[in-house]
């Protein structure tokens, strides 16, 4: 065996615990990409998720924050270096959007996962960087629901962060 895939081998040996720790912890589909040695979230029927630019991330949060509001967050590194990385908020499960607010949160920065796809968990890198969490997990907390963490983006958009 390569050192390259000797290297690979134990990141995927890692990973793969960590994974097993995110799927009796929380409950949540975590598996490693083989590839790469990626720790991945598999977005389903009751998880989805929401990613938007790093500055809206942090208004929004606050919002959800002063609901009670708030869930996980992962911070995504964007490979820029100049805007700060892109926040992915995890949430309940989505639900329909009329076109106009769609069109409307994409043009803030807003970007929608579909289902069946995944997202990368801590410490997966990405862009050269690694995936770390603004908001970690809580065992036993409900993600926020879906709805709320898209009024606190319409909110944090708007400005309204009181």
């Amino acid at each position: 065996m390569s050192d390259a895939a000797a290297t690979l081998h134990k990141t995927v040996e890692r990973m793969e615990a960590r994974a097993l720790a995110y799927q009796r912890i929380y409950s949540w589909p975590a598996c490693v990409d083989p590839s790469n040695g990626a720790l991945m979230l598999a977005l389903h029927a009751d998880l989805d998720a929401i990613t938007v630019p790093a500055e809206l991330g942090v208004r929004t949060q606050r919002v959800l924050c002063l609901r009670m509001l708030a869930g996980p967050v992962l911070l995504l590194p964007t490979g820029s270096g100049t805007t700060g990385p892109d926040w992915l908020f995890l949430t309940g499960p989505a639900q329909a959007l009329r076109h106009r607010t769609i069109v409307e949160l994409g043009r803030i920065g807003a970007r929608f996962h579909q289902r069946s796809t995944f997202v990368p968990l801590p410490p997966t890198r990405v862009n050269g960087s690694e995936v770390r969490w603004s908001t970690s997990p809580v065992s036993g907390r409900e993600l926020p629901p879906w709805a709320a963490v898209i009024a606190a983006l319409r909110s944090a958009a708007l400005g309204c962060t009181q």
